[in-house]
């Protein structure tokens, strides 16, 4: 990864303290439910996965860091991406598609997150290799081929990196307890057999991992999956914001644990940055989270390019993107 400048460090340092007090101020407070839970936690991050810390060193051209003068933190772009691994790979070997390519960016006084996918089927100009589909990116040029494309895309900066087996969904909706999607249009996915009705629904587990790959037989096809998986995420985001330690203090370790058996991240997130972030998309107001779908050109197999890059201009700027958000519950 890039050198940061000493602001950058400073203001990470200061956060990472802030996330450090408040951890420790819950642990405190249910220390007698709690037990070993604290070193739980603390265990689990020996267990994360990184890439390695020069894997982007190679990248030319790589746009500046968005600055916001006078804000107590910085804005933070978050890449996250979802392998299609087969059993046996690592992230870093999967030869399939990747699913999920998604830009959650926070503003510096994290009063406002956007998401914006990118659809895997969708075409896009890589850097130095041409045209090329989404999902095709990590298993043709890995993740530094998916960073320089969406940077130039976009002329966003990617601070963090995830990577993450889409198979990480069931148990993660399971460990929150389900969450709550609305479902527009009753179907039936061919390959598994699962049944969706009209309505609120409450998905975990393989239930929650099929909504989020299917795409056979959906009327929108990969559009309408984006939308699937904006909700899911929307639904881990509520959960996250009500989560009650003294009634159910392992629920920290169990989520952490789930999380760092299924992603590999950046050299630079770390358990508390990655913990400070979860609290910020927790605490972000819901009518100051917005999801969004890359644009399409006229053609429909293309993303419209000139519009991608207005929309990445927006998220530089701190302001709404000029862009239909995705309806979620």
């Amino acid at each position: 990864m890039a050198a940061e400048t000493g602001r950058h460090r400073i203001r990470r340092g200061v956060r990472r303290a802030a996330v450090r007090v408040a951890v420790s101020v819950v642990a405190v407070s249910v220390f007698a439910v709690v037990g070993n839970e604290w070193a739980t936690w603390r265990g689990v991050e020996a267990q994360l996965t990184t890439l390695p810390a020069d894997l982007l060193d190679g990248l030319v051209d790589r746009p500046a860091r968005a600055a916001a003068a006078g804000a107590q933190d910085e804005p933070t772009t978050v890449l996250l991406i979802g392998a299609d691994k087969a059993a046996g790979e690592t992230l870093d070997q999967a030869k399939g598609a990747s699913d999920t390519v998604m830009l959650l960016h926070f503003n510096a006084a994290r009063t406002r997150a956007d998401a914006l996918s990118l659809p895997r089927d969708a075409v896009l100009g890589t850097p130095d290799r041409g045209p090329m589909r989404v999902g095709a990116m990590l298993p043709e040029g890995g993740v530094p081929l998916v960073v320089a494309t969406v940077e130039k895309a976009t002329g966003v900066r990617i601070d963090h990196i995830t990577v993450g087996d889409l198979s990480s969904i069931g148990e993660i909706t399971t460990e929150v307890g389900g969450v709550q999607v609305n479902n527009v249009v009753a179907g039936t996915d061919p390959l598994t057999g699962r049944h969706y009705p009209v309505g609120a629904l409450s998905l975990s587990g393989d239930e929650a991992l099929t909504w989020a790959r299917w795409i056979n037989g959906l009327q929108g096809g990969d559009l309408e999956r984006i939308v699937h998986q904006h909700q899911l995420l929307n639904g881990v985001r509520a959960k996250l914001g009500g989560w009650d330690l003294a009634k159910d203090p392992g629920v920290l370790g169990r989520v952490a644990a789930t999380f760092t058996r299924h992603l590999t991240v950046d050299a630079d997130l770390d358990l508390d940055t990655a913990t400070a972030l979860f609290g910020d998309l927790a605490q972000v107001p819901a009518d100051r989270l917005r999801y969004y779908t890359a644009p399409l050109d006229p053609s429909g197999l293309r993303l419209d390019e000139a519009r991608l890059k207005d929309a990445g201009t927006a998220l530089n700027e701190d302001r709404d993107l000029p862009l239909t958000a995705t309806i979620v519950p």
